[in-house]
């Protein structure tokens, strides 16, 4: 499944008779968090940050156990659990079957590295989700290959390929409308997942000025391109508001190892920095404004003009905001930055 010399699998492609007997037997899972003390969790708004310059070796190889146990402390702080396994059970049930979103257009040198989506693996495993209904995915398999990750369409365990793999295309064929956007989604999203998690990395885009968790919700719509002119302002709110999105989306998990803030959304060297930082949130909106004051921070400490100078601003996290899909206002936000 993870796979860091990233060979090409036989069975890159799936059927789609093989693909909906994946999503058979499917059990609509609860979509929001169903312990006997949610009460008393209020996730919106709140954002979890952990730094650690330990996070990636010598060699620039994330060190696995150090991720996974600032991962699972992360869900702990989130959720307000006593322990791991009751964190991530507060968010996932044993009838899940989840996808996990991930953003490999800059591959190989910025997506989520394998070593952290095994981490959230675990917490999946830890809350009774089955290996054969995790899901990784990404628009395509050329993607998911250059960020080094192994397709798996039919063997067992978690399984891991593009939308492009279903015969097809991958896309649903009726049309999903919402506000200013009209698109087919991804048949991920709208038959296997009863839910999932958002894995985008940090960085900046040239047209939507960020291209984090709420960006990387493009992909799961066939036709991503039409929508970004206005600086992307409202379609990204208005994909991020669609029901399939608000019904089923979990948990969002920025791998902010390495980042980069200017030349993006493709992999520009001279702007990358290792920020060897987590964020971890369930309201997106909130981790995005979050995103977007660190990239400023370090566009400052690089003496580059703001985004809002270059005409930028990512404009949409306050249209998002009046959807009541999150937290724009950093003075409603609550982050919490855990101490190593």
């Amino acid at each position: 499944m993870l796979n860091q010399n990233s060979t090409i699998n036989n069975h890159s492609m799936i059927n789609r008779r093989q693909f909906f007997s994946m999503c058979t037997g499917l059990l609509l899972a609860p979509t929001t968090v169903h312990s006997n003390n949610s009460s008393s969790v209020n996730l919106k708004g709140k954002v979890i940050q952990t730094t650690n310059p330990s996070f990636l070796k010598e060699n620039g190889s994330p060190d696995k156990q150090k991720l996974s146990t600032h991962l699972h402390q992360c869900m702990k702080k989130l959720l307000n659990a006593d322990n791991e396994k009751t964190a991530w059970s507060m968010l996932f049930n044993p009838n899940d079957r989840v996808g996990l979103k991930v953003n490999c257009l800059a591959s190989p040198k910025l997506s989520p590295h394998p070593e952290l989506i095994q981490s959230i693996i675990d917490g999946l495993l830890m809350a009774g989700v089955k290996e054969e209904h995790i899901l990784i995915w990404d628009r395509s398999n050329k993607e998911l290959e250059r960020g080094n990750f192994q397709i798996n369409t039919s063997g067992k365990g978690v399984k891991c390929f593009g939308t492009d793999a279903i015969e097809g295309g991958g896309y649903e064929q009726q049309l999903s409308t919402s506000g200013k956007i009209t698109s087919c989604l991804s048949m991920i999203l709208t038959q296997f997942c009863t839910a999932f998690i958002n894995v985008p990395v940090l960085k900046d885009h040239d047209l939507a000025g960020l291209g984090v968790a709420m960006k990387n919700l493009y992909g799961i719509i066939h036709n991503p391109n039409k929508y970004h002119d206005n600086n992307c302002n409202p379609y990204l709110a208005d994909v991020c508001n669609l029901a399939q999105v608000k019904d089923k989306l979990r948990l969002t998990i920025c791998d902010a190892l390495a980042a980069q803030y200017h030349g993006g959304p493709a992999f520009k060297p001279q702007w990358k920095w290792n920020c060897s930082t987590l964020l971890v949130a369930q309201d997106m909106v909130a981790l995005d404004s979050i995103a977007y004051d660190i990239i400023e921070k370090k566009r400052t400490s690089a003496n580059m003009p703001s985004l809002k100078t270059e005409k930028r601003e990512p404009s949409w996290l306050k249209t998002a905001e009046q959807y009541k899909l999150g937290y724009a206002d950093l003075s409603k936000i609550t982050l919490i930055s855990l101490v190593q």
